[in-house]
């Protein structure tokens, strides 16, 4: 019920509460016999602080280890915790710049995905932080010259995955829009990725996401023309109300 109310308080944007509720989690777990639920309360403490901003990478790595040492101890792995950890290893792999890393930790999500039949809603940050992380993969390559079509290929795959997400949770209909916005954008086609975002917002707006609304307002302030910095001030404005450094 904790990790529960915890997960409900983080899609609220009520970021502070789910960090609180993360972290009771993680220590009633650690008074518990068996280890199944182990797992919970670091992963979601990773994933709050990353929006919250101001927790020193080691920390965080130390969650994301503490949650992936406690899945191997379980007899059937939540597939649905499987993709939150790929999702939690590809954002900080590449948050401190470790491109290979965070390569092998998105490639290995897709696999997971496109393996997967079925994931519990709790898998959305998992979906979130491997799609993200490929669509920066894949604009770095083309920066840089390389190849593009391996992470094109990937991305196909993926899609497809998210969408069945969004099927499974319609709250992750936002999550869908975002991203397939920010892949039109990778592409150069910006008219398809304003319309993507734009959807997001309103999915958001609609079902009050808040974390969901602030990420989809700041992709489009990345779309936007130069001039249009609403969409930037929103998400700014939003990111404060809910806690967040900066």
């Amino acid at each position: 019920c904790h990790s529960l109310t915890a997960k409900l308080y983080f899609y609220q944007g009520r970021l502070r509460s789910a960090a609180e509720r993360f972290a009771e989690t993680t220590e009633r777990s650690l008074r518990r016999p068996g280890g199944a639920w182990r797992a919970w309360g670091p992963f979601g403490q990773a994933e709050v602080a990353l929006c919250l901003g101001g927790t020193p990478d080691a920390t965080l790595q130390r969650w994301v280890d503490l949650g992936s040492h406690w899945m191997t101890e379980m007899m059937n792995i939540d597939t649905a915790y499987a993709l939150r950890r790929f999702g939690l290893s590809a954002r900080l792999a590449w948050r401190q710049g470790d491109v290979e890393r965070a390569r092998e930790a998105v490639l290995g999500g897709v696999a997971a995905a496109t393996r997967f039949t079925h994931c519990g809603f709790w898998a959305h940050e998992g979906f979130a932080g491997i799609g993200e992380v490929l669509l920066q993969l894949r604009t770095r390559e083309q920066q840089v010259g390389g190849a593009t079509a391996p992470l094109d290929a990937a991305w196909r795959a993926f899609e497809r995955r998210l969408a069945a997400h969004g099927e499974r949770f319609p709250a992750g209909h936002a999550l869908v829009h975002r991203l397939r916005g920010e892949a039109a954008h990778a592409l150069g086609r910006r008219d398809d990725a304003r319309r993507w975002l734009e959807r997001a917002v309103h999915a958001a707006e609609t079902q009050g996401l808040r974390v969901e609304l602030a990420r989809s307002c700041a992709a489009l302030g990345r779309v936007g023309a130069p001039q249009d910095g609403r969409w930037h001030e929103r998400a700014t404005r939003l990111w404060q109300e809910m806690g967040a450094a900066g």
